[in-house]
């Protein structure tokens, strides 16, 4: 059993087709890249994987489980966490409140300022601009403060886009 498995992934956007029968296995552990030139469906893959649009046909299985009709929310539940493009920080919040964004589903907020000690030790840049806006830092450590609220939540498979 594969830790993601897509078979024959079809995607489109209204009448048009963006993906064309993806398959791909991720085993449990493993880093796996998608390259492609712009348009060639990267970030549409990464946001069908994270539940954000649907396929209209094929086959998404995620330890074992079928993720169809399984919303974003419960993806990540699930372990399934994506860091998107273009960081999509709240730029008034904090890099603290941002962060601690990442910890909003019920498993993993009792955990919240362990898991906040955690991405500080791993950003250690970040504990130094803990109170700082996020929309004020550099695009480097904007893209720090996007993968460390990842981070928070604990995830099992983090996609990246």
């Amino acid at each position: 059993m594969a830790f993601l498995e897509v078979a024959g992934l079809n995607v489109y956007y209204g009448d048009v087709q963006v993906i064309h029968g993806l398959s791909l296995t991720v085993e449990e552990g493993e880093i796996v890249t998608l390259v492609g030139s712009n348009g060639a469906g990267k970030t549409t893959t990464v946001n069908t994987l994270s539940g954000v649009l649907r396929p209209r046909s094929g086959t998404l299985r995620y330890r074992g489980g079928s993720l169809e009709g399984v919303p974003a929310h419960a993806r990540v539940a699930q372990g399934l966490v994506q860091v998107p493009e273009g960081r999509l920080l709240f730029p008034q919040l904090t890099v603290r409140e941002n962060l601690r964004l990442g910890s909003y589903c019920r498993a993993v907020r009792a955990q919240c300022e362990q898991t906040l000690e955690t991405v500080y030790s791993l950003f250690p840049h970040l504990l130094e601009r803990s109170d700082q806006a996020a929309g004020t830092l550099s695009g480097g450590e904007q893209q720090m403060v996007a993968i460390g609220r990842g981070l928070m939540a604990h995830p099992r498979l983090l996609i990246l886009d």
